[in-house]
């Protein structure tokens, strides 16, 4: 992972190490590998796709363990919105603090 991402790394580990259902820094980690292979073989745009690979499991983080754990296809459905629902304001939090461009072409 380039050095540019690392202060969003930071911001977001604490939050994918919270998460109880699997170990999300290692996933997270495979993701961004994946990620990287592909930016050299596609076009697409590591600016957004890198600080996605790292941030897209923040949410599990509010999860209830309980749900995280349950084997019940209801709780497993239902944990998964819930950790969409939740990601999107860590998300915007992170971004935030890292000064994120939201909008590249209004960048500096």
């Amino acid at each position: 992972m380039k050095e540019k991402y690392n202060q969003i790394w930071e911001l977001a580990s604490p939050y994918l190490k919270a998460g109880v259902m699997k170990d999300f820094v290692l996933h997270t980690k495979g993701v961004i590998s994946a990620m990287e292979i592909i930016l050299q073989n596609e076009k697409g745009d590591e600016d957004i796709l890198i600080p996605a690979a790292i941030l897209h499991d923040t949410g599990w983080s509010k999860v209830p363990a309980h749900l995280q754990k349950s084997k019940e296809s209801a709780d497993k459905r239902y944990a998964m919105e819930l950790h969409l629902e939740y990601a999107a304001p860590i998300i915007s939090e992170i971004l935030t603090k890292v000064n994120y461009a939201p909008n590249k072409e209004n960048a500096n």
